[in-house]
């Protein structure tokens, strides 16, 4: 993996990912901390590099989405 970021284990998404996700709708703010993340719950609206998502923040909290998502590195 490049930098810090270690990819998610390829059995742990299908098995309970969205399943969990979908038990807790109260949920109001995803904090996405790595490339992972983003790729997972921001999906094509990422930009291109995990830098340029986190520098573009603002654009991403005020997309009318929820929860709402945040970025970090």
């Amino acid at each position: 993996a490049k930098g810090g970021d270690l990819p998610p284990r390829r059995e742990c998404a299908p098995a309970w990912r969205a399943q969990l996700m979908a038990l807790m709708p109260q949920i109001d703010l995803v904090l996405t901390i790595g490339g992972y993340a983003q790729a997972w719950h921001m999906g094509t609206t990422r930009a291109t590099s995990l830098t340029d998502t986190v520098r573009n923040w603002r654009a991403v909290w005020d997309a009318p989405a929820s929860p709402k998502v945040l970025p970090l590195p």
